[in-house]
């Protein structure tokens, strides 16, 4: 047995630790905030959605999604309940969504502080890993003013998402240092900001409707994604939900100097058509009713105002307005106001059975650093587990 030294006591991390230390090796944890799993408090709005019952590849996005999919077939959902059951956490289910019975994050949070003290981890808080070099015997890593020596180094270091402009998510740099390289990293789950003064009229209202990414390239207009759900409309532009699902993809189209548009539409369980039968039957029985007391009970007041701007009073214009509602995206919110950041190292240069590098023996990495990051719905604290778990259990075999 030996000493494992791992960078970063998020989900991943913390994963690893466990796992390793019950294999009876000499495990430390490092990290630069004061409490392990700080970002684990935040997931589910403070309710932390774990998992899935789905648990699909196409649940995931990547330069190499073939290879997300390998990495997470020999470890779903049911592995998750039974690593996470051990440690003390009982499952509630909703929609398909795995929450811990409390109700909240900071279960999972204590039961890993728990786990980890039980298993004699040594915990080195409000730290930073500054540096990391090969040597004859393993590692040497630079930790705040020390130097800690181990035989094998886990990069568990989490991305850029969700964290304070001012503090620098370091695994990157330590990855590129042993030679990994990045994907293009944009912000993923995260609200769209689009051009137009009239946002305001909008703002605070949620609404079903289906929303599409398309590169604005003449005619055509190809779709690069699209979700349906409840749109949460802001003064900013498009979040919610289904805008979160789409954001990387208009993120990595504007990286890439593209110009894009998205397309809202706020019927999407009936045709044009019908709609516009819809409008026409209602202006009939509501003759004496002014056009936009017409559309009360219909949709929400703030709405009226914008489509009838837009469009004005004939049902056929109203229909195709509501039907295709179209925006200039101009970005989408930053990457500390993302859930995650998508892109990473390339999952080429780690060993998919292992999450060992390939181009420096002894060293893993897992998480949120890597490229691949879920939708909405528990998939990237499912991707933690897994690579941490696999990393944990690989370690100095």
């Amino acid at each position: 047995m030996g000493k494992v030294l791992i960078i970063g006591a998020g989900a991943s991390g913390m994963t690893a630790a466990v796992t390793a230390a019950r294999r009876g090796h000499k495990v430390t944890l490092v990290d630069c905030n004061d409490r392990v799993g700080k970002k684990i408090l935040a997931t589910g709005n403070g309710k932390c959605n774990f998992t899935n019952a789905i648990m699909s590849p196409d649940c995931f996005r990547s330069e190499n999604p073939e290879i997300a999919g390998r990495i997470l077939s020999g470890f779903g959902t049911k592995e998750t309940l039974r690593f996470l059951g051990g440690l003390g956490i009982e499952p509630a289910v909703k929609n398909g969504y795995y929450y811990p019975a409390s109700g909240q994050a900071s279960s999972v949070v204590s039961v890993f502080e728990m786990e980890l003290k039980h298993l004699g981890v040594s915990l080195m808080l409000g730290q930073k890993a500054s540096d990391i070099k090969r040597t004859e015997n393993g590692f040497s890593v630079t930790v705040g003013e020390t130097t800690v020596g181990a035989d094998s180094v886990i990069l568990s270091c989490g991305s850029k998402a969700g964290i304070s402009p001012q503090k620098a998510a370091g695994g990157y740099e330590l990855a590129q240092k042993m030679g990994h390289s990045l994907t293009m990293m944009v912000p993923g789950l995260t609200g769209i900001r689009c051009r137009g003064n009239f946002r305001s009229e909008w703002s605070g209202v949620r609404t079903e409707g289906r929303i599409t990414v398309r590169l604005q390239n003449g005619k055509r207009n190809p779709i690069l994604a699209t979700d349906v759900g409840e749109l949460q409309l802001t003064d900013y532009g498009v979040s919610g939900i289904p805008a979160f699902q789409v954001s990387r993809f208009a993120a990595m189209a504007l990286a890439g100097r593209k110009r894009v548009i998205v397309e809202l539409d706020f019927f999407p369980h009936v045709s044009q058509k019908e709609l516009e039968e819809m409008l026409s039957g209602r202006q009939k029985r509501m003759r004496y009713k002014s056009a936009e007391e017409m559309l009360i009970g219909l949709l929400p007041d703030k709405l009226i105002r914008v489509f009838r701007k837009q469009a004005g009073d004939s049902p056929q214009a109203l229909a195709a307005c509501m039907k295709s509602f179209v925006l200039e995206v101009a970005e989408v919110n930053p990457i500390h106001q993302a859930q995650v950041c998508a892109g990473g190292v390339r999952l080429t240069e780690i060993q998919e059975e292992t999450m060992e590098s390939r181009i420096i023996p002894g060293l893993y990495l897992t998480g949120e650093m890597l490229d691949a990051e879920g939708i909405c719905g528990g998939y990237n604290l499912q991707w933690a587990w897994a690579t941490g778990t696999l990393a944990g259990k690989s370690v100095l075999k």
